[in-house]
């Protein structure tokens, strides 16, 4: 069975099993499948376990720390089973770097790749965690204090559980790179994953959409909160959070990349 055939089956596995454990919807298991065959059916095992490790991870994490944090999660525009947009948030920056890499065989491709993946973990562990904190959050446009759940509001917790969670995520694909290019591969991937938190950050608390209840006087990213409609407070309607997430990936990649190619020139240099 050649390693396309491989991708198809497991990829599906994966999908059937996660709607079925209800990570993820019918359409979220549509996108996962065909993501999950991307990487394993063009790029092999070293692509497909760093999203595996992120995914499963992820899910498990929001599944535990549903059933503690309580009403902070009526601020989330979407909560439980992630669906297709949620998936492609995450994953298609590095969907979009294994077909690149196919064609290419650019070598920089997988150290941006994890990059990518980093800041995804990155973001989504120290959400889920970030909110269990005892303290109030702060809101990283401005430094005030924000209830917690608030986009770009960051803490102590979150920021800490980010950076395991994306630190798991690059341990995960160092197996595939050669023993001597392993610490440029490190930093350059946890430069990018957390650079790529500070713009998902940034965005939550600037440009996305923020919306207030007309009953609650709450701020949430729902555009229903106490079964009413509720009214833009700040940021802009058509950025939600998934294209925020979206954004946090690439800047990763970006980042990632530009430091992987600034310590190559350095060790030129030296």
């Amino acid at each position: 069975m050649n390693q396309i055939a491989v991708g198809f089956v497991f990829a599906f596995i994966i999908a059937i099993v996660s709607w079925q454990f209800r990570f993820l919807t019918p359409g979220g298991g549509a996108a996962q499948f065909v993501l999950g065959w991307l990487l394993l059916g063009l790029g092999g095992w070293q692509w497909a376990i760093p999203m595996l490790v992120f995914f499963l991870t992820s899910s498990l994490l929001s599944r535990g720390a549903k059933m503690k944090r309580g009403g902070v999660e009526r601020h989330f525009a979407k909560t439980g089973s992630r669906d297709a947009w949620q998936v492609l948030a995450n994953g298609g920056a590095g969907g979009m770097l294994v077909i690149l890499w196919s064609l290419t065989a650019w070598e920089a491709a997988y150290v941006s790749f994890l990059a990518a993946v980093a800041a995804a973990a990155a973001d989504t562990w120290g959400t889920e965690i970030g909110v269990l904190s005892s303290g109030n959050p702060l809101l990283i446009s401005s430094l005030r204090p924000v209830e917690a759940g608030r986009s770009g509001a960051v803490s102590m917790l979150g920021t800490v559980a980010g950076f395991c969670g994306a630190l798991l995520v690059v341990c995960s694909g160092l197996a595939w790179i050669d023993s001597s290019y392993r610490g440029p591969a490190i930093l350059s991937a946890m430069v990018g994953a957390m650079a790529g938190t500070l713009v998902d950050s940034f965005l939550g608390a600037t440009l996305q959409a923020q919306f207030i209840c007309p009953v609650c006087s709450k701020i949430t990213e729902k555009r229903l909160h106490c079964e009413r409609v509720t009214s833009l407070h700040t940021g802009l309607s058509w950025i939600q959070n998934d294209l925020v997430n979206f954004l946090c990936t690439i800047a990763g990649t970006v980042v990632g990349y530009t430091t992987l190619l600034a310590l190559n020139h350095l060790h030129w240099n030296l």
